[in-house]
Parts: structure tokens; C-alpha cells; sequence
């Protein structure tokens, strides 16, 4: 019932002629993909819902070129959570990217977007962009006993837009209760 509800909330919410992609997150979730893909593909049709060539129900890292900027996304960060300054994370993910872009193993991306951190941060310097998307979830169980002051999660989402040469980001959060 929950997954259902999940798929008509999700496209009810998607533009008319915008593509979906999913990504692998957290292992946990994972054995819900192929029934949300599924049921989303039903409801807005198979060939909006982009898989990966596989045909996998969901993307490891997926780098994609829109509007002539270059995104690489993925849910896990790449560095761990265990830094005071989130900008910490940000900055180190666009270095290493340039990093591998300069030695030839990588495209340097416009734009990389990160999830898992239920948090949201956005971080710009001359090289690139890092979006850490805010959570949909409230803290549970475990992270209130694991971390309880340590993990608040921001609430909320993101919408980015590319258009006329320019990219931006626009964001909607909200206060969790307490």
C-alpha cells in the first residue's frame, strides 16, 4: 500500500514530458526498486522511465549531459559524514573530480548530486557544483539512538533547472518536528 502510494505521489508530481532515472541507494531499500519502476512505469509510461543498459531497474552513478551541463549522480557520497563542516565534504568531492578529470580517468562534471545525508548543502567554486539533496524522512529509530543530536535530517526537496545556458538550483525545506 505504501509503494503504491509512493508511485502516485511520485507522478503526480513528475512534468509532463520529463524523463525518470533511479539510482541504487541504500541496500535496504533496494528490494522496493523494481516494484516503484515498475509501478511508474505503468502510470507515465515505459519510455519516460530511462533504465540503465542493462535494463536494471536502477542506475549505480548515472552521467548524463542536459542542456549542454554535464551531471554525475549518485545516492552515496563519496567521503564519509564524519566532518564538523558539510562544505568539507563538498569542496573535497569537486577536488577529486578535477583531479581525475586533469589525470584523464574522468569527465569533469557541471554539477554533482549526492543523497543518502538527508541533508541539504549546495557548494560552488570555479571547477564545479555539488547538490547534497535534503531527505524525505524523518528520523527513525535507529538514528535517534545511534546519533540523536548528531542527525537531524533536513526535510524537504530540490528542483534543478537548466535553461538558456544557465543551470540553478531551487530548493523547498521545511522544519522537522521535534
Amino acid at each position: 500500500l505504501l509503494q503504491a502510494a509512493t508511485v502516485e505521489l511520485v507522478a503526480s508530481k513528475i512534468p509532463e514530458k520529463a524523463k525518470v532515472y533511479f539510482l541504487l541507494g541504500t541496500p535496504f531499500h533496494e528490494r522496493l526498486y523494481e516494484g516503484v519502476v515498475s509501478g511508474l512505469e505503468s502510470l507515465i509510461g515505459k519510455k519516460r522511465v530511462i533504465r540503465p543498459p542493462d535494463k536494471s531497474p536502477a542506475w549505480d552513478v548515472l552521467e548524463t549531459v542536459w542542456g549542454g551541463f554535464r551531471f554525475n549522480i549518485a545516492h552515496h557520497p563519496e567521503v564519509g559524514g564524519g566532518v564538523i563542516y558539510k562544505s568539507t565534504v563538498y569542496g573535497r568531492t569537486v577536488m577529486f573530480a578535477a583531479l581525475a578529470h586533469a589525470g584523464g580517468k574522468a569527465a569533469l562534471p557541471d554539477i554533482i548530486v549526492r543523497g543518502h545525508l538527508h541533508s541539504y548543502g549546495y557548494y560552488e567554486d570555479a571547477l564545479s557544483r555539488y547538490l547534497q539533496l535534503p531527505g524525505f524522512v524523518l528520523q527513525d529509530s535507529w538514528s535517534r539512538r545511534k546519533r540523536f543530536y548528531g542527525w537531524k535530517p533536513d526535510i524537504g526537496y530540490v528542483d534543478v533547472y537548466v535553461e538558456g545556458g544557465r543551470l540553478w538550483v531551487e530548493k523547498e525545506l521545511w522544519t522537522p518536528p521535534a
